[in-house]
């Protein structure tokens, strides 16, 4: 059935590609990643079903700009909400990390689409694009000197332990509050860049009472 939501589409009058990306949302939270179809998700709007591939092309692409425009919502907040310098970049990167996961871990439908994903490929396609440059800040703020093969390197163990760790954790495996997965993860870098422990646990207490002063409400992963 056709969401009236999207019942007056028209091509002069409505932004195609947030349509389709609303629709998908809403299927997404509503079904799951593994559940939703293409077919599913133009059956809730009045959109031609060919004008996907010159939008997206995949399923795996509307994922990947669910993320991006997810990314964007949380740091409009924090650039808009915190007098936080521009060249705190793991602070900055520790206070988006921290809305993202609460408001995906903390809500049973984001949280299932986020491990379907994950258990079915893995967010590092999605993410890399955002987080990758995010990380190489980190070597400009605290001065660190690695060769680019030890960089990627780094990236790329720390991408596949977090995919490792969420698929314990989804699975009820390991039991923490979210503060401390984001305490964990977040810190696992900075670690192996081997960046002063004292200096990295100041600035991770210092995310966790920003972030507790701010309302994220209307931050919206999926719907």
């Amino acid at each position: 059935m056709k969401n009236k939501e999207y019942a007056n589409y028209s091509s002069s009058s409505c932004n195609t590609k947030e349509i389709i990306l609303s629709a998908a949302k809403q299927q997404f939270s509503e079904q799951g990643y593994l559940k939703t179809t293409i077919a599913s998700i133009f059956e809730l709007i009045d959109v031609p079903m060919g004008v996907f591939t010159y939008h997206f092309k995949t399923k795996d692409n509307l994922v990947r700009e669910i993320h991006v425009q997810f990314y964007k919502q949380i740091n409009d907040l924090v650039e808009s909400n915190l007098n936080v310098p521009q060249d705190n970049y793991f602070l900055r990167h520790l206070l988006n990390s921290r809305i993202f996961y609460k408001v995906i871990l903390e809500n049973e439908k984001n949280s299932r689409f986020y491990y379907e994903v994950l258990y079915e490929k893995s967010n590092y396609r999605f993410n890399s694009g955002i987080v990758i440059p995010k990380l190489r800040k980190y070597l400009e703020e605290f001065n660190v000197l690695i060769t680019e093969e030890e960089f990627q390197s780094i990236v790329l163990l720390n991408a596949g332990a977090r995919r490792e760790f969420f698929l314990n954790y989804f699975e009820k495996k390991i039991i923490l509050p979210v503060d401390d997965v984001v305490n964990l993860l977040e810190g696992f870098i900075p670690r192996m860049f081997k960046i002063d422990q004292n200096l990295i646990d100041s600035i991770i207490l210092k995310s966790m009472n920003l972030t507790s002063s701010l309302d994220y409400s209307s931050i919206k992963f999926l719907v």
